[in-house]
C-alpha cells in the first residue's frame, strides 16, 4: 500500500479542475482572478480545506487540495456557485458558468503529489515562454520560488518537504524537461495500468538490445542507458512502490530509486542518445497495447 502522505490523518488528498462550459473563458480579466483566490481563501478559513499548489487559467483551474477533515465537496461548490453568481452578475450574462461538478483525482503518494504539482506549475506553458513561468501571476510556483510572498489561504510545508526546500532544485524539477511531458496522461495512465514490470524490462532489453539480466543487476559505477530508461519508466507508469522497485533493481534504498529516476530524466533532457531510448521504448509498449501516443 502507499505510504500516507501524513501518517497521522487519513489520505484526503485531491487534485482538483473544472473547466469553462463549451470551453468558455471562466476568468476575463484580473478582477475575476482575485476574485477566486479571494473565494479559495474563504473557503479555507469556513470548510478548513488546505490549498498546497494552484494555477488558474483562462477558461479553467486546477488545484491541488488536502481535506483533513472532509468539506471538499461543499467548499468546491460554494466556491464555484457564488464565483458563477458573481461573474454572471458582472457580464450581464445567466446560465451555467463552468462544464459541471468540479473533478477529482485522489492523491495518495509523496512521488504522485510531487508529480502532480509539477504538472499544475507547468500548465501556464501553453502561452508563456518556459523563462517567464515563475513570473506567472496566477499560479503557487512563484510562491514556492520565493518570487511573490505567501497568500495566507496557500500551505508550502508539505510539497516542500517532497520536492525540496532550495528554490534552485524544485525550478530545475519543474522546468527541465522530461520525456513524458508530450504524452496524454490518460493513455499513459492507461499504459501503466496493464504493464507488468517484467514485460517492461523484456520491451527495454529487446530495444536496447541488452539481456534482460544487465538491466536490474548492473555493475557498480557503470553506465547503463537500459537500466536507467527502466527505472524511470517504472516510476512514471508506476508499476510498483519506489520500496519494491529497489528489491528488483539491487538498490539499497527507495531513495536511491528516486534519485536516479531523477537523475535520469534530467539527463534525457541533454542526452539523445538516452532520450531516444527513451522514446523508442515508449512507443513498443503503446504499440504492443494499440494505444495511442500523441507526443
Amino acid at each position: 500500500m502507499p505510504r500516507p502522505l501524513r501518517p497521522d490523518v487519513p489520505n484526503r488528498w485531491y487534485h482538483l479542475m473544472n473547466r469553462g462550459a463549451d470551453r468558455q473563458d471562466i476568468f476575463s480579466n484580473d478582477v475575476d482572478l482575485v476574485q477566486f483566490e479571494s473565494l479559495l481563501a474563504d473557503a479555507v478559513d469556513r470548510f478548513g480545506i488546505e490549498i498546497h499548489a494552484y494555477c488558474l487559467m483562462t477558461n479553467h483551474f486546477h488545484l491541488v487540495a488536502h481535506c483533513p477533515i472532509g468539506g471538499l465537496s461543499r467548499a468546491m461548490q460554494s466556491v464555484e456557485r457564488r464565483y458563477t453568481q458573481s461573474y454572471n452578475e458582472r457580464y450581464r450574462r445567466d446560465g451555467p458558468l463552468f462544464r459541471g461538478r468540479f473533478q477529482s483525482v485522489d492523491v495518495t503518494t509523496n512521488e504522485q503529489l510531487a508529480r502532480l504539482t509539477r504538472y499544475v506549475h507547468r500548465n501556464p506553458l501553453a502561452f508563456v515562454p518556459i523563462e517567464s513561468l515563475a513570473a506567472y501571476r496566477w499560479s503557487s510556483y512563484g510562491v514556492y520560488l520565493g518570487r511573490r510572498h505567501r497568500p495566507p489561504w496557500l500551505t508550502l510545508g508539505e510539497v516542500t518537504a517532497v520536492v525540496g526546500a532550495d528554490a534552485g532544485a524544485h525550478r530545475a524539477f519543474v522546468e527541465t524537461p522530461q520525456p513524458t511531458d508530450e504524452i496524454d496522461a490518460g493513455a499513459l495512465a492507461m499504459l501503466g495500468h496493464h504493464l507488468s514490470f517484467d514485460r517492461l524490462l523484456e520491451v527495454v532489453g529487446a530495444v536496447a538490445g541488452v539481456d534482460v539480466g544487465s538491466i536490474t543487476s548492473a555493475a557498480p559505477g557503470r553506465s547503463n542507458a537500459a537500466r536507467t530508461v527502466a527505472l524511470m519508466l517504472a516510476t512514471e507508469l508506476r508499476l510498483a512502490p519506489a520500496t519494491d522497485l529497489a528489491v528488483r533493481f539491487h538498490l539499497a534504498t527507495a531513495s536511491s530509486v528516486r534519485t536516479i529516476a531523477r537523475r535520469g530524466r534530467v539527463a534525457a533532457a541533454r542526452d539523445r542518445g538516452l532520450s531516444s531510448l527513451h522514446g523508442r521504448v515508449l512507443d513498443e509498449l503503446f504499440a504492443q497495447r494499440n494505444l495511442l501516443r500523441s507526443a
